[in-house]
């Protein structure tokens, strides 16, 4: 698996925040492009972190979940 971490500056409701986008990659396939597997986006502001190292942990942690969904065949279903 590849990771890509990608920060930007993202304005909302007229306010700058940070925001971390994740990307996982299956590379071990014998395609030319990257086998997407899973991605997550999130905001500082949106997950009340100060710190940076708090964020980008916070999104690693949701793209975990993201995959093990996906492992487990579940992403698409909604429990009530």
């Amino acid at each position: 698996i590849s990771l890509t971490v990608c920060l930007s500056t993202v304005v909302t409701k007229g306010d700058v925040d940070l925001g971390i986008r994740v990307d996982a990659f299956d590379i071990a396939s014998d395609l030319a492009e990257p086998v997407p597997l899973a991605s997550v986006r999130v905001t500082c502001s949106g997950m009340n972190l100060m710190m940076i190292r708090d964020a980008v942990t916070r999104a690693l942690y949701a793209l975990d979940m993201q995959l093990a969904l996906n492992e487990f065949g579940t992403a698409g279903i909604k429990k009530a």
